[in-house]
């Protein structure tokens, strides 16, 4: 018996480590050589000025850098708020409401209601109809406050309607991957796989994660870089110093799937396909990605990016399945980065940029016609927020150094990676995943409060609603 236990090929025991204690996860590990296969050395990245940063360093979040963010936020005057899946809590609500009236956000009354609908933020016919005003507004940026379950309910409805004479911007992730394809594809809008407004408001805020997203708003970039990015298969390997160009696809690899067979279904012809994920375990993964791969929509992709896959069990057994998998695809080229997804990182991947991946790092290109301010370079010795200039004169040494990284960390020349370096550091994964499990998803942990009336006339309002808001907007 003993024997034919440890002769199990390697997916089969890692399939059976799911659900296992960790004290036999531990010991299977060993067995396998996940430890020593699987896990390499801290791996950290030189910058201009001469300083080393490890690109998982967590840095305190200072009042200047929050109200930095804020003030060129408000400077866009472009901004309006949606809620079309998950819903806030009051507390969420709150900070909301005082950095939308500081900041010249708009945000419509129906993001403050709580009402019983599966957990989202309003009933499916109050999001679509909100859905739709936000469409049709002056603003030119739409912002998701959070993904969440219900947003894939709405499409089916969406396409009733034809997409509004002005092109915009909408920025979401995670299970806001479903609205994000259908904007690309049916509507033709820009589309931001990006942080959602709630990470602003929560203690996953990082300067570096909006940075780079305002740069793009504000049309200050014409390119940028994300990276490290590191071969994960035979085929990567084989051109890693080749150029492989292609349009930006993908998300959620759990709403990617989804996609199949519906008005929203992917397109990932001649793509490059990015995908990530959160709370879903290694078996599922591999699962949906075979799906992926079975049901034909991988065959002329021109590469695949996984992301981040956290809260998912055990890293180690995750990256086994993902490498796996990878391992499957000999003519697709599989590369991998802890700088999109639920990590401390989310870089943002603009769908439908022409892409350049090279030497361990993918260019992205900006369309300016989408641009809602024209930017206009400020003067050096003016660049400073008054915030900033105030922590500098506290404790100079430290802000200086702190400045000057952040604006090294997406230098091109800042972002070599050594030839040697094929795998991304499972310390990395490791780390992204204890900050990530610290509190419960800002997706998942919508606090639903509804009455009994509420829930009484939920299935009246479903189904006679929805029909009143198609008809009166088909009318308008």
């Amino acid at each position: 018996m003993k024997r034919e236990f440890l002769n199990l090929s390697a997916l089969s025991i890692c399939i059976f480590l799911c659900g296992c204690s960790q004290v036999i996860q531990d010991a299977l590990k060993k067995q396998l050589g996940l430890e020593s296969a699987e896990t390499v050395e801290c791996r950290e990245v030189q910058l201009n000025s001469g300083n080393v940063i490890d690109f998982m360093e967590r840095e305190e979040v200072k009042k200047w850098e929050f109200d930095d963010v804020c003030r060129r936020l408000g400077a866009l005057k472009n901004i309006i708020v949606v809620s079309p899946g998950s819903g806030l809590n009051q507390n969420e609500m709150k900070k909301l409401k005082e950095i939308s009236q500081k900041f010249d956000i708009e945000v419509p009354k129906i993001n403050f209601q709580n009402t019983y609908d599966l957990g989202c933020s309003n009933s499916q016919p109050k999001r679509l109809d909100a859905f739709l005003d936000a469409a049709h507004s002056d603003r030119k940026i739409i912002w998701a406050t959070r993904g969440g379950f219900g947003t894939e309910m709405l499409l089916s409805d969406l396409t009733k309607f034809p997409a509004s004479k002005s092109k915009k911007t909408f920025i979401g992730f995670c299970d806001s991957t479903s609205i994000n394809i259908f904007l690309y594809q049916n509507w033709g809008w820009r589309v931001i796989h990006a942080p959602v407004l709630l990470y602003l408001l929560s203690d996953k805020f990082s300067k570096n994660k909006f940075d780079k997203l305002l740069d793009i708003l504000e049309g200050r970039i014409d390119s940028y870089y994300v990276s490290p990015m590191a071969a994960f298969n035979s085929a990567a390997q084989a051109v890693k110093h080749t150029e492989i160009s292609g349009l930006l696809t993908g998300g959620n690899l759990t709403l990617v799937e989804s996609s199949l067979g519906t008005c929203w279904e992917v397109k990932t012809a001649g793509k490059i396909l990015f995908l990530e994920d959160a709370h879903e375990r290694a078996g599922s993964i591999y699962r949906s990605l075979y799906h992926l791969k079975d049901s034909g929509k991988l065959n002329n992709v021109k590469a695949i990016v996984f992301g981040t896959f956290l809260d998912a069990g055990s890293q180690e057994i995750v990256r086994a399945f993902l490498k796996r998998f990878a391992s499957t695809l000999k003519d697709i080229p599989v590369f991998i980065t802890n700088q999109i997804g639920h990590g401390h990182d989310n870089a943002p991947i603009i769908y439908g940029a022409n892409a350049t991946i090279v030497d361990g790092k993918m260019k992205i290109e900006v369309d300016h016609q989408y641009d809602v301010v024209k930017y206009e370079p400020v003067p050096k010795n003016q660049e400073k927020p008054v915030e900033q200039v105030k922590y500098s004169e506290k404790n100079p040494e430290k802000a200086i150094s702190k400045a000057e990284e952040t604006k090294n960390i997406d230098n091109d020349s800042a972002n070599e990676i050594s030839d040697n370096s094929t795998e991304l550091t499972e310390v990395e994964t490791k780390e992204e995943s204890r900050g990530a499990s610290q509190e419960e998803s800002i997706d998942d942990d919508y606090s639903m409060e509804f009455g009994e009336e509420d829930r009484d006339n939920f299935e009246e309002d479903y189904e006679n609603n929805t029909e009143k808001v198609i008809k009166k907007r088909l009318r308008t």
